[in-house]
């Protein structure tokens, strides 16, 4: 029998998916919703990769001269 998977988890994953496609608005909209998510179980494993795996949305931002818009880390 298969596990379920958290929507948690695949907000994350779908995060990291966009933000590797440059698709970074919708990246970093999935990454807060699982950082969310994560905080509110107390996960602070999760929450680190979020953290992460949010820092490399703002760094491609940077990069590609996009700036950065507020996020969950900001509140």
């Amino acid at each position: 029998m298969r596990r379920a998977v958290s929507p948690r988890t695949t907000c994350s994953a779908l995060g990291r998916a966009l933000a590797q496609a440059g698709r970074l608005d919708e990246a970093q909209d999935h990454l807060d919703q699982a950082l969310t998510g994560f905080a509110e179980l107390g996960d602070l494993t999760s929450q680190a990769r979020s953290h992460s795996n949010l820092a490399y949305v703002l760094t491609q931002r940077e990069r590609h001269g996009a700036g950065s818009r507020p996020g969950r880390w900001d509140r």
